[in-house]
């Protein structure tokens, strides 16, 4: 009888076990999958893709919340939406700062070897035309693409490595007036008030670009 018993209480525990793994999302535990990549966030509890989203990206770190938008970024290429992450997993790490969440998203890159050229001209592209001013959430898209590449040349010291091509983006950081050309159609959205829906009541960062803005009163 006790015996039987055992058996029950263990099968039942079983059977809880399994419909608790079976009813988690696929993207749990501080990491998801995006074009072939798995990217991870330490501080990140949990990480989600909401098409819902009216942004590319934004982090909640008093939550270890982490919310992409695929469907929104699926212009970008795969090294851009991977700096995405990166950049609201900088959120999530302290770099309450757009240029040191920037920052940390590259370091990323140039550590892991997908950096090169390309995605600096994606990025600084999609932050908008490079004489565009501040926005209220966002530093001036010369004085961010600046503040990157030198980021860059400090990252590179600090690895003592040489990252491939650390070239200006296709267009003139400094601009003759009225030559300047719009950034190609990348995937970009002007900053706006973080959606407030019932299960995002805590968000604190929005998407100004290819890149989200974030504050527990910081974005």
């Amino acid at each position: 009888m006790a015996q039987s018993l055992l058996y029950l209480v263990v099968m039942r525990t079983w059977m809880v076990v399994f419909a608790l793994f079976s009813m988690a999302p696929p993207c749990w535990a501080g990491s998801m999958v995006i074009d072939g990549r798995t990217v991870s966030c330490s501080r990140a509890r949990q990480v989600v893709d909401d098409p819902d989203l009216d942004n590319l990206g934004m982090a909640v770190p008093d939550r270890g919340l982490l919310v992409m938008n695929l469907t929104m970024a699926r212009r970008s290429s795969p090294q851009g939406k991977w700096f995405i992450f990166y950049h609201e997993c900088g959120h999530l790490h302290g770099k309450l700062d757009e240029m040191d969440a920037d920052a940390f998203a590259v370091e990323v890159a140039i550590r892991e070897g997908w950096y090169d050229a390309r995605l600096l001209n994606e990025v600084c592209h999609s932050w908008g035309p490079i004489d565009a001013k501040a926005s209220r959430t966002h530093p001036a898209p010369r004085v961010r693409c600046e503040g990157l590449q030198t980021n860059i040349a400090r990252i590179e010291t600090k690895l003592g490595t040489q990252v491939a091509a650390v070239n200006p983006p296709s267009y003139p950081l400094t601009t003759p007036t009225g030559t300047s050309r719009p950034p190609p159609p990348l995937s970009r959205v002007e900053p706006q008030p973080v959606p407030r829906a019932p299960a995002q009541q805590a968000a604190t960062s929005s998407s100004g670009f290819l890149i989200s803005d974030e504050a527990p009163a910081s974005r």
